[in-house]
């Protein structure tokens, strides 16, 4: 039987997608059962967390009619205030997950063009509480110069351009950034291999996570579509 994608298991089953080439990075979720929080910084997208600002009437009013201030200091100001509100923004770690477990794009991108895996979490457990589905939105957020907005930090830390809808992306915050955390180990429910996934590569996750009550899937390409099907994974025989 396939996973079901129904609107309502959305938010409870979330997809995030792992290579085998760095092992040990994966051994530390499957085994020491620990999420990584990323710096937005090194995400794809260099427009992660970083809104746009606009003047506010009052810097407005003394710059526009003030003869000491020069149009360099103006853009000085704009510029420092900017990079401020940047790295504020971009203080937390990071967690990603995805509904599109299905999804050839997201499979090429970050699953290792289909040689890697895709792990299944229930995110109804309490670690994951507080995660957010990523809003696409057509235009960049914006924020008043020197006003200071509580309101708007979650909107500007979940909102993506829509370019990558196709992601169907959650977050998940931390407050430190480059840093594990450890999630509770039954909260895991499963692990979809990429098409390409070598028996070897299967093999090793297997072993990994053997006598754990998980279930594990193919990504098999439909013979007739440009779609994905993912499908129970045969019975394999873990290797001596």
């Amino acid at each position: 039987m396939a996973i079901d994608s129904q609107h309502d298991e959305q938010r409870k089953r979330l997809g995030k997608f792992y290579s085998l080439a760095n092992i040990r990075y994966l051994h530390g979720v499957l085994v020491g059962n620990r999420l990584y929080f990323t710096d937005p910084s090194e995400f794809n997208d260099p427009f992660e967390m970083v809104p746009a600002i606009f003047k506010t009437r009052a810097f407005k009013r003394v710059t526009e009619t003030s003869t000491k201030i020069s149009r360099e200091a103006v853009d000085r100001i704009l510029l420092e205030t900017w990079e401020m509100h940047r790295e504020k923004y971009r203080k937390w770690g990071v967690s990603c997950f995805t509904e599109a477990l299905d999804d050839i794009v997201m499979w090429s991108h970050y699953g290792d063009k289909h040689r890697g895996v895709c792990l299944i979490f229930d995110t109804t457990y309490k670690f994951f509480k507080g995660v957010v589905q990523v809003k696409y939105v057509p235009q960049r957020p914006l924020i008043p110069m020197f006003r200071r907005d509580p309101q708007k930090v979650i909107e500007i830390m979940r909102c993506k351009l829509q370019l990558w809808s196709y992601e169907r992306e959650w977050r998940l915050f931390r407050r430190h950034r480059n840093r594990a955390y450890v999630f509770p180990k039954s909260s895991l429910k499963g692990i979809v291999f990429g098409c390409r996934c070598s028996a070897e590569d299967k093999d090793l996750v297997l072993r990994m996570t053997h006598g754990r009550n998980l279930e594990y899937f193919d990504a098999k390409m439909s013979p007739y579509d440009y779609k994905l099907e993912l499908l129970p994974l045969q019975q394999l025989q873990i290797k001596p």
